[in-house]
C-alpha cells in the first residue's frame, strides 16, 4: 500500500525509513507503532478549528468590508 505524506523536508529521510521498517516488518516494529501510537494520542483535532483560527484575525470587529461584484453574468463555454 502506498501514502502520500505531508512534512517537513528535514524529516523526509526519517519518515522513509519509518515507514520502510514498518512495510519490512522489522523486529522494532512494535516499539515504534507504540511510540508513534503514544503519540498521536494527545493529539486529538477539535471541531470548528478553522472558525476559531478565522475569529482570531486581526480583521475580526475592525470594520473592514469586502464588496463582491455583483454586475451582470459573464458568458462561459461549457
Amino acid at each position: 500500500m502506498r501514502f502520500e505524506v505531508v512534512a517537513r523536508e528535514g524529516d523526509r529521510e526519517l519518515v522513509r525509513a519509518l515507514a520502510k521498517k514498518l512495510a519490512e516488518g522489522a523486529p522494532e516494529t512494535a516499539q515504534i507503532r507504540a511510540a508513534f501510537s503514544g503519540a498521536s494520542e494527545k493529539y486529538v483535532p477539535k471541531k470548528g478549528g478553522i472558525i476559531d483560527e478565522l475569529l482570531r484575525s486581526p480583521l475580526t470587529g475592525s470594520g473592514v468590508q469586502f464588496k463582491r461584484y455583483r454586475g451582470p453574468w459573464r458568458k462561459v463555454d461549457v
